[in-house]
């Protein structure tokens, strides 16, 4: 599974968006404390099938891992500078049950009872299938190429499946965009602090992170809003479900990557933020896993991403009913 650098001249994008605020980010390496500035122009889009909300990311620098003695850290995680040169929006909230039966036709949750709970209990390359059902619905361009696709039931259990960098369908954000997006700006180990409760977000309580208190294990996901926004308004991107990235899973090299997509190939695919079932520790910034993409797993689920193009026209959305 590859990549391809294909240019697109003929994108037509049947969206909406709203231009909020442009604020700066100072992002710094916990281990040099040299800052970057980053801006990040925060924008909201909406899909014009679905209503999906997206925010906008503009290029940055930041240290992507764990710093050296973050308590739990994990061999997989090796700190090193990260620059995305590509301005790219991010689903405000992970993809809906609501959403993605809209989208797909059927709803695989294993725990429903509410439109607003994020889908789970799907594979990876279900994720990818309704990024491209998606931009299919609302008329725009696609980003992944699959072909030879093998099903298990509904589920997309294997598929060749490859990704036009230059498209502007939605897709799965890399896993340097992901931990871009879920650090808002910080250098601890949540988004939080370095600490993190069972008011913040919806995880194992019961498994504190680095002596904590315990707090209260749920045991099932909560609707996507259930919580306050991080700092770039982002939601639930620390526990709750699980979410799939692009990448392949491999080690992290140890020199500056500029738009790192992962490796051309592997077996597993990374999945990142932890879920509903996790320990505390499970939830950090830096953790990342690689799983079976073909696996329905019942705690995973995604959000989707796609780049940001010159055409697209701002546009004030319905408000939120409180």
């Amino acid at each position: 599974m590859q990549g391809t650098s294909k240019n697109r001249t003929d994108n037509q994008l049947a969206f909406r968006c709203v231009a909020l605020r442009c604020c700066v980010i100072q992002l710094g390496c916990a281990a040099d404390r040299a800052s970057q500035t980053t801006k990040i122009s925060h924008s909201i889009i909406l899909s014009s099938s679905t209503g999906m909300q997206f925010v906008s990311f503009g290029a940055g620098t930041f240290a992507m891992g764990s710093p050296p003695g973050e308590p739990e850290q994990d061999k997989n995680e090796t700190q090193h500078q990260v620059t995305i040169t590509r301005p790219f929006y991010l689903g405000v909230y992970e993809v809906t049950q609501g959403e993605f039966t809209h989208v797909m036709g059927f709803n695989p949750s294993t725990v429903k009872g509410s439109d607003r709970l994020p889908v789970q209990t799907v594979t990876w390359f279900d994720a990818v299938s309704f990024c491209n059902r998606l931009g299919k619905l609302d008329g725009i361009d696609t980003a992944y190429q699959i072909t030879n696709v093998k099903m298990d039931g509904l589920h997309i259990t294997n598929a060749d499946v490859r990704w036009t960098f230059s498209s502007a369908g939605y897709r799965l954000p890399t896993e340097a965009e992901w931990e871009f997006a879920c650090r808002a700006g910080t250098t601890t180990a949540f988004s939080f602090g370095n600490t993190v409760t069972s008011e913040q977000a919806n995880f194992d309580g019961l498994t504190p992170y680095d002596g904590g208190a315990k707090g209260r294990f749920r045991n099932y996901p909560l609707e996507v809003d259930a919580f306050r926004a991080n700092a770039f308004g982002l939601y639930q991107m620390s526990g709750n479900v699980f979410e799939y990235v692009w990448d392949s899973y491999d080690q992290y090299p140890t020199n500056h990557q500029t738009d790192p997509t992962g490796p051309e190939r592997g077996t597993l695919r990374v999945r990142r933020g932890g879920a509903y079932t996790s320990p505390a520790g499970h939830m950090r910034s830096a953790v990342r896993h690689g799983v079976p993409a073909s696996a329905p797993l019942f705690h995973h689920g995604f959000r989707v991403a796609r780049n940001i193009v010159p055409t697209d026209q701002p546009i004030r959305p319905t408000p939120k009913k409180p």
